[in-house]
């Protein structure tokens, strides 16, 4: 039997990716399209902050004033190794042009 995972970490796992989303397609995948109940979506995200030490931002949609968009971003220390790896397996000699 799989663990049912909490609002909390259904919420990492969408942010996770990077990307923004709104805040009622966040609502439509935590909670379920056909689940009528109580989300409170901005303390989940204080939730995610201090469990999983990820940054959040939040802005209001432009169009649609009521909804909002939220993005996770990586900690620095994770972006630096990330960047580290790439360099190391992207390492090439540099080759200069003598004109």
């Amino acid at each position: 039997m799989e663990k049912q995972l909490s609002q909390t970490e259904r919420l990492y796992r969408l942010l996770s990716d990077g990307l923004p989303h709104r805040s009622d397609e966040i609502q439509r995948i935590i909670c379920g399209s056909d689940k009528v109940g109580l989300f409170r979506l901005a303390a989940r995200c204080l939730d995610v902050k201090h469990k999983y030490g990820v940054s959040l931002t939040g802005r209001r949609d432009r169009e649609k004033p009521t909804l909002y968009w939220y993005q996770m971003f990586r900690p620095q220390n994770e972006i630096s190794a990330i960047l580290n790896t790439w360099r190391e397996e992207n390492k090439k000699p540099i080759q200069s042009k003598m004109l």
